[in-house]
Formats: structure tokens, sequence, C-alpha cells
């Protein structure tokens, strides 16, 4: 299972609301930990963080999670290989959306509304789940993806658990993100022409926007709306290499760093607010997250990273991810940063050799103390 991922997802969209009670909340999970220890910063105690991914358990396969403060919920068994894409949190509803690999290795899209799990497609050969939305009244679940049928991969999002085709002249085409403004839904992803070129594109409904030259390579992984902009983020290539890209209004803007070594990255989450621009960057083991133009490194000599998403929560930057102690970078630990400062999430001891664990998405709201 590659932990970096791309294309990646879209962290979810938050919204509040009252509190209610659900029978169906998950409960942690029982285990045996290693010995990492879980210090919040005492910046973030007024929120609840909540990150999306995976674990390896004692046979091997990936366990579909996500934890809430820290604290691990396990939404599959470790009979196949699950893995929890996205995360969206409603009041004290959790929505995850995933993939559980079946005997004949073909993915089926699935997501769990507080642990309960919900199959999306059926009638293609295989379907993958990557970012989800909410409503802003709590009704209405969308979900990013695609499916395959026959010999074209069709990018599409599902509304309730209903699949919506999005159009496009490619016969290869994913949608990796998703984000609502208002009664719009706007999806990015991308196509592959019968040449092989790669560009990112987004929807808005029905309606394509081609970002890239379709005959090179970029890709789109994210996406944000606000104030009638639109904002994604993704990769394109620069000498001959990938980098970390974002575009406005379909304008590019790279994402050098020139401290980093010129190996390639890829953008992979984006949030707006007011003038400021936040990004989600990876480059092999060096994830970052920038502001605008700026970089702020989330790793150090003795820990790599691996960034995939990002919310804002007050004044506070989140980035979910993946961190790794240098001495030994096979070892994963599901992790997320307040800022610069990183917070590793306990993680299950794996069997056979293999131990470790992913975070996919993050997501940040107020502190509910009516969550159950």
């Amino acid at each position: 299972m590659d932990l970096k991922k791309i294309p990646l997802i879209l962290i979810g969209i938050i919204f509040i609301s009252s509190c209610k009670k659900d029978a169906h909340t998950p409960a942690p999970i029982a285990a045996k930990f290693d010995q990492l220890t879980l210090s919040r910063s005492h910046r973030d105690t007024a929120a609840d963080v909540y990150v999306a991914g995976l674990y390896y358990s004692l046979t091997g396969k990936t366990v579909a999670v996500y934890w809430r403060n820290g604290v691990i919920h396990r939404l599959t068994d470790s009979t196949t290989n699950v893995v929890g894409e996205a995360i969206a949190v409603y009041g004290n509803d959790v929505y995850v959306s995933g993939s559980v690999t079946n005997a004949d290795n073909s993915n089926t899209a699935v997501y769990w509304r507080n642990g309960v799990m919900h199959t999306l497609q059926h009638n293609a050969l295989a379907a993958n789940g990557q970012g989800i939305a909410i409503s802003e009244n709590g009704h209405d679940i969308y979900i990013a993806g695609s499916v395959i049928s026959g010999n074209h991969y069709k990018a599409v999002y599902w509304k309730n658990g209903v699949v919506h085709t999005l159009p496009g002249g490619s016969t290869v085409m994913t949608a990796n993100g998703i984000t609502l403004n208002g009664h719009d839904v706007y999806t990015a992803g991308l196509g592959i022409t019968s040449l092989g070129g790669e560009y990112a594109i987004y929807w808005k409904n029905n309606t394509p926007f081609i970002l890239g030259d379709t005959t090179s390579f970029s890709l789109a992984n994210a996406i944000a709306v606000t104030d009638n902009k639109v904002y994604v983020a993704g990769e394109t290539l620069l000498n001959g290499g990938g980098i970390g890209t974002y575009w406005k209004n379909g304008v590019k803007t790279t994402l050098v760093d020139p401290s980093m070594p010129d190996d390639g990255s890829v953008a992979t989450g984006i949030v707006v607010a007011g003038h400021d621009t936040y990004i989600s960057t990876s480059s092999g083991l060096h994830g970052s997250y920038w502001v605008d133009h700026t970089p702020t490194h989330l790793f150090d000599a003795q820990t790599g990273s691996v960034a995939n998403a990002i919310a804002l929560f007050g004044c506070d930057v989140y980035t979910g991810g993946t961190a790794f102690t240098l001495a030994d970078s096979s070892i994963p630990i599901a992790s997320y940063w307040v800022n610069h400062t990183l917070v590793r999430l306990p993680t299950p001891i794996g069997g056979t050799g293999l131990k470790g664990s992913g975070g996919l998405s993050i997501a940040v709201t107020a502190h509910n103390n009516c969550y159950r």
C-alpha cells in the first residue's frame, strides 16, 4: 500500500449543528499500541480533530479507521484490504468514504456513517470512493470517485448513493476531490487521452474545465470554492519533473521550494481563508504546508513526513498525513500537525514484520461535549 497515494483525496467539508445522540457511533478499538506518546498541543484543546486512514492488521490486511482526538475507531475487520479515504463531520455524525478490495482484486466504493457501511456501486467492475462533502443542511452526502465500465474508467460522484457520471472526452477519467458551493457541485480529477497525455480537470456540475495541457502531464487532487473563485490543487511538470501546483480560476501557480531537493512534489489539499490560500504538499518523505507562496516544513533530520490533507480551525493550520522515523522509514505512523507541531496517532501493532498506519484525510470542528 502506497501511503503517498497519488491521486489523493480532498478533505471533507465541515458543518456544525446541534447535538444529537446516535446509537451507531463505533466504539474505540481494543488493541496493543506501540510506545508512542500522544501529546496533543495545548492550542487544539478547543478543537475536535478527525483523521481518516488505515492501519496494518495482524493478518497483514489494511483496516479502514478514523481517529477522533487520538482515539482510534475501526470501521472494518481484517479479512480484506479496506481504506478510509476521506472524512467529513456534521454535528455528531462522522462520515468516511473509502473502498473495499474484493476477492478478484477489484474495488467497491463505500462510505460509513457512524461506523455503519453503505455500498455505493454494484454495477461496475470496480469503483473507488475518494473525496466527500456534506450539504449545509446535512441531508445530502456527496462522494467523488471513479468506476470501471467496459474498457472505460469514468469519473463520477454519488449523491446519497445515486451515481452521476461526469462528462469528458477521454476513456480514462477519475474524480479525486469534491466540494459544494450553494447548489453547485464541484469535482476535480484527472483525464488521460488516447495518446497517453494526462491532464488536470474540474467540473462545475456537469460542465468540464480542462486545466492542464492534454499532451503533457498534470492532475488535480483537491478543490475549494469561495467568493465564486475556484481553487484546485494538484501537480504539473516543471523541468521534466513533477511540481506541486494550484490553479485559481484556471491561472496556474507552481510551488517551488528552493530549499528542497529537485525530486518532484505534489499538492494534495487546499483550503482558502480570507485572502490566504493554504496548501498541503509532499515531496518524497518531505511534507509541507504553504500559506500562499511560503512553505512550512513538517519534517526534520529525524522525522520524514507525507502531507495528504489540510484544514483550518481558528488561527491554526492542521495537516493530516503520515510520519516516518528516518532511521526506519518502512514504519509509517498516521499523524497530524498543528501548525508545525507533530502529533502521532496511536497505532496497533501489525504482524509478520508489518507495522504501521497512514493518515489520508483530516477534518476539524469545534469541541463537541455531546459526542458519544
